[in-house]
């Protein structure tokens, strides 16, 4: 028997992050046992480049019967393939609906989502995507147009000023550094399953 390696990190998503944070839009609600009621009609927003943590956070969202809006600049969306699959996968009537603009997408939302603009191996255009996203910067103003409640959400490192305000980062609706934790606990699990004698 060889056991199977995990990849948590890959170029098209990350299945393994966006499954664990599947459970945290509700925890500050007290919780549900139901992994469907958890998400069942709410609303995330994601806003910034849609790259593998825009399309595996969409896909988690959409098979939990949440509806996922997306913004990104034109020419950063979902890859074709994404949301082909998206289409597909959606469950109890939940949604994906595609923006350019992030105050439209925000509006109402349960939680906001991003990630880094330049991710690994685009170094190269770090420039010219600080000048494209610049307007999608998750800020006060932005927290604002979603519910009262709503939850700050980021897969981290974040880079404060950019992607983030540093005041909404520190923020009671950030959920950032929980959800560094619960990735912690759940992925030592993961690989205690994985790693387990098959005797």
């Amino acid at each position: 028997w060889r056991p199977p390696v995990p990849v948590p990190f890959k170029a098209a998503g990350r299945d393994v992050r966006a499954t664990i944070e599947a459970q945290l839009v509700n925890m500050r609600d007290g919780g549900f046992i139901s992994a469907h009621d958890i998400h069942l009609g709410r609303t995330i927003a994601f806003v910034g480049d849609g790259n593998n943590v825009a399309t595996s956070l969409v896909h988690a969202g959409l098979m939990l019967g949440a509806h996922m809006r997306i913004a990104t600049p034109k020419g950063y969306g979902l890859p074709a393939e994404a949301a082909d699959v998206a289409a597909r996968i959606a469950v109890k009537g939940a949604e994906l609906k595609q923006y350019v603009d992030p105050k439209e997408a925000v509006k109402g939302a349960d939680a906001i989502y991003t990630d880094v603009w330049t991710s690994m191996g685009q170094e190269v255009e770090y420039a010219e995507r600080t000048k494209t996203f610049s307007r999608y910067q998750v800020n006060e103003a932005m927290m604002a147009r979603a519910k009262a409640d709503a939850l700050f959400m980021h897969c981290l490192p974040a880079h404060r000023g950019q992607e983030v305000s540093d005041d909404v980062m520190e923020s009671a609706a950030s959920v950032a550094f929980d959800q560094a934790e619960n990735r912690l606990h759940a992925q030592k699990a993961m690989l205690v399953a994985l790693f387990a004698d098959k005797g």
